[in-house]
Formats: structure tokens, sequence, C-alpha cells
């Protein structure tokens, strides 16, 4: 129950006992009337708040591998004082990479599939060797040529369901 659904009930029930106290009622019978409004109310607010529906989330959106968080996080991964790159952005690099490849249809394990795919620092970066910021760049480069150029076969279903 809402504060001003609380409220109104609140304000009905000391409405109802003021006006039966001031018409001559027994306040104890008055405070009883005053009662049964607010049961009353809570019941029926209760009841209403089970009708509705919850509030559809817009914010939901299926995640893509190569979609934009995955680049909002590798780049916030790199720590610019630094010339090589870290394990934790290497680490989601390499979880990046090897998500386009499955969903592409393509073996990570096949080195000239994914060096065909997404090129060599990609597959540096599957294979877990040393990066540099450059490889990170390409990397990341090609993962979203790729999207931009071949969509998701989930971005078909949605344009037939739209």
């Amino acid at each position: 129950m809402t504060r001003r659904r609380a409220l109104l009930v609140a304000a009905a029930a000391v409405a109802t006992l003021v006006v039966l106290v001031l018409i001559g009622v027994e306040p104890v019978f008055a405070l009883a009337w005053a009662v049964a409004v607010a049961v009353l109310g809570v019941v029926l607010a209760l009841a209403d708040h089970a009708r509705t529906p919850p509030p559809q989330r817009l914010d939901v959106v299926r995640h893509r591998a190569g979609g934009r968080s995955d680049v909002v996080r590798i780049a916030a991964s790199l720590d610019a004082r630094r010339g090589p790159v870290g394990s934790a952005a290497s680490s989601r690099l390499r979880r990046l990479v090897e998500r386009v490849v499955r969903a592409r249809g393509v073996d990570p394990n096949d080195d000239g599939a994914v060096e065909q795919l997404l090129g060599t620092a990609a597959l540096a970066a599957l294979r877990g060797s040393a990066l540099t910021r450059a490889d990170v760049r390409d990397a990341v480069a090609r993962v979203e040529r790729l999207q931009r150029a071949e969509p998701h076969p989930s971005d078909d279903a949605k344009e037939r369901n739209a």
C-alpha cells in the first residue's frame, strides 16, 4: 500500500470517528466503526494492489557478444599509466573473443578460423598471450566491425516479431 493510500484510509477512519461522535453515537461504537472503515480501506487497497500487474522493465536488454557494454568493460580494465595490458583487461577481452567466436559458429580451438574471423590480435587474446594496447584496439575494432557487418541471428528474430 502506498503512503498516499495509507493517509487516505487513516483520514477516512478519523473522519468517520469525528462525524459519528458529533452526531451523538457512543464513542466506543464510533471507534469501532472507524476501525471497520480503516480495515475496509486496507482490504480494498490490498485487493487493488494484487490486481495491478507489476510494471514492465524497459531497461532489460538481451546481452549480445561484442556489444557496447563489453567494450566499456574492457576499456575500464585498462590502466592508462602502464604500457602492457593488465590481466583484468586481457581476461575480459579473451572472454569477449570466445563469446563472439562461439556465437558465429566457429570452434575457439581452431586457430586458422579464429584468425580469419577476427585477426591475429584476437587470436593472441584468446590464447592468453601478452597483449599490447594496439592488440586490444585491433581486436575490439574487429569485433565491432564484425558486429556491424553480420547481424546476430537474434536480431533477425526481433525484426520478424516486430
